[in-house]
């Protein structure tokens, strides 16, 4: 079972947790913020991706935790747990993408 919470444009996409239920293989893990950006302006092919992993200070199912993202600007996203910024990230690329709703565009 996966948690997440992503946000994806026609070339760009901010996951802000990804996270699992039951770690059988890794049950370290249930103790990380799994996040990252994709930048893939020429297809999936070319992702430059940032994968990043943040120790909680609890695990993911020991009590309700609050997630979050700021995408600041072009270059930088700043993640939160738990209403603390827990991370700066650098895309791969210009994240320039608007989206209206049913429109997506590159600057």
């Amino acid at each position: 079972m996966t948690s997440s919470f992503w946000f994806q444009g026609e070339h760009t996409e901010i996951d802000v947790v990804e996270q699992f239920g039951l770690f059988g293989k890794n049950p370290e893990e249930k103790m990380l913020m799994l996040r990252n950006t994709h930048y893939f302006p020429q297809g999936w092919d070319t992702d430059k991706a940032t994968p990043q992993r943040w120790q909680m200070p609890t695990s993911s199912g020991d009590k309700f935790h609050v997630y979050g993202v700021w995408w600041k600007d072009e270059k930088t996203v700043w993640m939160y747990h738990d209403g603390q910024k827990v991370a700066e990230l650098t895309p791969g690329g210009p994240f320039k993408e608007s989206c209206a709703v049913t429109n997506c565009s590159v600057e």
